[in-house]
């Protein structure tokens, strides 16, 4: 049998989706309601239901809703080790300012030396024309 998590990484994870929860869009690019999966995903660790019982409460809901609702359930039962917040944190706005254009352009770099270093002087010449690299 599989451990389930303590209460205290239960309570934590509840916080931290809680406050992602408003920051989040309230759709998906597809149009699937990003706010009732959270709540599903809350419901599920506050109640610490199990697989029968989300399927049994979140299957009118939708496929989106209950597969975010299984997913919770599947990282209760520590099937999942990513926090369920992280992927709701990948969704929200990024924050405008310097140390983001610095991160942007260091990876620019990066990626320049990148294509350098493995392209023939074929495949450099139209990565030039595609304009990826800059001389």
């Amino acid at each position: 049998m599989v451990t389930a998590r303590t209460k205290v990484e239960i309570n934590s994870e509840l916080r931290a989706i809680s406050k992602l929860r408003h920051a989040v869009p309230a759709q998906s690019v597809f149009g699937d309601d990003n706010r009732a999966a959270i709540r599903a995903q809350m419901q599920v660790l506050e109640e610490c239901l199990s697989v029968d019982e989300v399927q049994d409460r979140f299957e009118d809901d939708g496929y989106y809703v209950l597969s975010a609702a299984l997913t919770a359930q599947s990282w209760l039962q520590q099937f999942e080790d990513s926090p369920l917040s992280k992927d709701w944190s990948r969704l929200t706005p990024a924050r405008k300012g310097a140390r983001k254009r610095r991160t942007v352009i260091k990876l620019a770099g990066v990626e320049q030396r990148s294509f350098d270093a493995h392209l023939t002087e074929a495949g450099r010449i139209h990565a030039r024309g595609l304009g990826l690299i800059l001389d």
